[in-house]
Order: structure tokens, then sequence, then C-alpha cells
């Protein structure tokens, strides 16, 4: 809900869509945010790829080692969720509407990103497997 009333304070009647680099840049302009760092938005697969780093969790994993504040803003088949890694497992918020469930958070251990993403996949039916992440250090 938060989100969706930012959205509609920053985009007005509009109808603009922002990208991950493009919101934060308004919720940092506006003060929704203090200090943040983007990274570049990458194609990522939810599933095993031949290179690790062209996987969503090669990315859920480095931020976590890192132990940083960090989300992964992952963008899919016209969606836009957060996965935020973090000591105790990987944490996937997605607020949309899913039938009769609505929106949904969910968590998994570490080691279990690709059977996360697997559900993920599922439950939003799917078709592919190819999104981008942009990871969001927050300060």
């Amino acid at each position: 809900m938060l989100g969706n009333q930012f959205y509609d304070r920053a985009a007005g009647n509009s109808g603009q869509l922002y990208g991950v680099r493009e919101a934060a840049t308004k919720m940092e302009q506006t003060k929704a945010l203090d200090r943040i760092d983007i990274s570049a938005e990458l194609p990522v697969s939810i599933i095993r790829d031949h290179t690790p780093a062209a996987s969503l969790p090669y990315h859920l994993n480095q931020a976590q080692l890192n132990k940083t504040k960090t989300a992964c803003i992952f963008i899919i088949h016209d969606k836009t969720v957060a996965f935020i890694p973090t000591q105790n497992g990987i944490i996937v918020f997605d607020s949309h509407y899913h039938g009769t469930s609505g929106a949904f958070v969910a968590m998994a251990p570490n080691d279990a990103a690709f059977e996360l993403l697997s559900w993920f996949k599922m439950i939003n039916s799917i078709p592919h497997n190819l999104g981008s992440v942009t990871c969001v250090l927050f300060r």
C-alpha cells in the first residue's frame, strides 16, 4: 500500500511507469528514503545457468555475503518483486494480486534459492525464466 501511495503522489494521473532507478531517485528526492546506492539493471535467470553470475541466486548470495541492507528488485513478466537476502534466509515480497490470496511474503533458507524461485515462478504462472535485477543498498 505504501508503494502504491508513493506512486500515486509521484506519477499523479499520468500513468507513467518507473524503472527501479527512476523510482529510487524519486523516493530520494521526496525524502522517502535516505541515502541509497543502486546497481546497474542486469539480465538474470531464475533457473540454474552455466554462468553462475547470470542467475538471480548469485546476486542474492553476493548481497548476503556482503552483510549489507540490500534488496534485489527483480522484474519478470511485467511484475516487480523484492528479494531480500538475510543471514536467516531469503525473503520475497510480492505485493501483486494472486487470485484469492492477494500479496504474499515468503522465506526460504539461503541454500534453497532455486527452489524458492521455482515456487515463485509456479505461483505467478510465469512462462519464461529471464528477468532483470537491480540491487538497492540502503545506508
